[in-house]
């Protein structure tokens, strides 16, 4: 199992007891792009919420983490590339009120690289201002 991170706070991650030395990797990097070719069973992301792949507002928070306009793109490329066949991709997905048209653009983005069908919500968590929580797998 691999899970990276751009953010260097899951290096915790490696101290759980769930986590199995020599086996399970935690990586900081971006967008996988330092993993060989179908090289993981399973790949974990936390997309940041409500990114996608056009230019926000430069003044907006979220161009902050859009500096590359492709981000959503690439990573889904690059976890794609880095999965053997038949491999999973677990993502959480943060969705705003207002925001759901960009999570539709993002799963027509999977189904490019991925199963469609095997598209499942793991769990969900709505709040009381309508943002939704949500952890999915998908298999290559």
């Amino acid at each position: 199992v691999l899970y990276t991170d751009i953010n260097p706070n899951i290096a915790f991650l490696k101290s759980h007891p769930n986590f199995r030395t020599g086996i399970d990797r935690v990586e900081v990097q971006s967008f996988c792009d330092r993993e060989p070719e179908a090289s993981a069973d399973i790949v974990v992301f936390s997309i940041p919420s409500g990114v996608r792949d056009k230019k926000p507002d430069s003044r907006s928070i979220k161009a902050a983490f859009t500096r590359d306009r492709r981000f959503i793109t690439t990573m889904v490329e690059n976890v794609s590339r880095i999965l053997v066949p038949g491999g999973r991709f677990v993502f959480w997905y943060g969705i705003h009120p207002g925001q759901v048209h960009f999570f539709s653009e993002f799963v027509i983005l999977l189904g490019k690289y991925f199963d469609g069908s095997s598209l499942n919500c793991l769990m969900e968590y709505q709040f009381e201002d309508g943002y939704t929580s949500t952890v999915y797998s998908i298999q290559k």
